[in-house]
């Protein structure tokens, strides 16, 4: 009886641990995912701004900057 006893521990024990896994791998899976459409969305508009001849002007005597300036890309974090 005492060893049916010690290996019903030990495998309750094994599943809650791979249960306990499982479960971290798909939480971190669910932030990354989470996150995904401010990034995607936060690149498409950076890459629209350093696409724009806005921040420099291009003649004869080659590339000068702008008055403007440089526009970095800002990125959001989704908060949790």
């Amino acid at each position: 009886m005492k060893k049916k006893s010690q290996s019903l521990l030990e495998s309750t024990l094994a599943y809650a641990a791979g249960m306990l896994l499982l479960g971290s791998i798909i939480a971190i899976w669910a932030i990354g995912n989470a996150q995904m459409p401010v990034r995607q969305i936060t690149y498409e508009v950076s890459r629209i701004m350093a696409g724009s001849p806005s921040g420099r002007n291009v003649d004869e005597r080659g590339a000068k900057m702008s008055s403007k300036g440089l526009l970095w890309p800002t990125y959001v974090a989704a908060g949790f």
